[in-house]
């Protein structure tokens, strides 16, 4: 499945951007034993946030290798645990092919609709786009770039 859908952005730069994470149900202490061994295999492939604030859940990748190799990891371990890929959509489905596994849901964009005048102008959508719950205000983009 792939997440952060209305991503902007050239595709050169979308490639080195890969975000997996795993929202588990957190009840008996077994789903906590999967939780670590998801981390423990995703740390070991080199996430560029190794101590983020979501890290026991969200890993971020620069690199299609490490992400893939992480997800291979995974799908060998079998933990039981549900994991979320953000990516290209045909990048990703070639890494759920090569780790041995493959997408059940692939979510895609319609694209923006209304009033998109009032939209900030893209290169400012490719910055506040990277969450997908618009947790990055297009004012806090502009004063950084000044």
């Amino acid at each position: 499945m792939t997440h952060t859908n209305h991503r902007q952005g050239v595709r050169e730069n979308l490639m080195n951007d890969w975000v997996m994470l795993s929202l588990p149900y957190r009840g008996p202490p077994v789903i906590m034993e999967k939780v670590d061994k998801y981390n423990e295999i995703c740390r070991r492939h080199r996430p560029i946030n190794p101590d983020g604030a979501r890290a026991w859940y969200i890993w971020v990748f620069d690199s299609r290798e490490k992400m893939e190799a992480a997800l291979k990891e995974l799908a060998e371990a079998e933990i039981g645990l549900p994991v979320v890929v953000s990516g290209l959509f045909d990048e990703v489905a070639e890494c759920c092919q090569r780790a041995g596994t493959r997408a059940h849901t692939v979510n895609q964009s319609l694209g923006f609709w209304g009033r998109t005048e009032r939209l900030p102008r893209r290169e400012v959508l490719e910055i506040t786009t990277m969450c997908g719950h618009g947790l990055v205000a297009p004012s806090l983009v502009w004063h950084l770039a000044e």
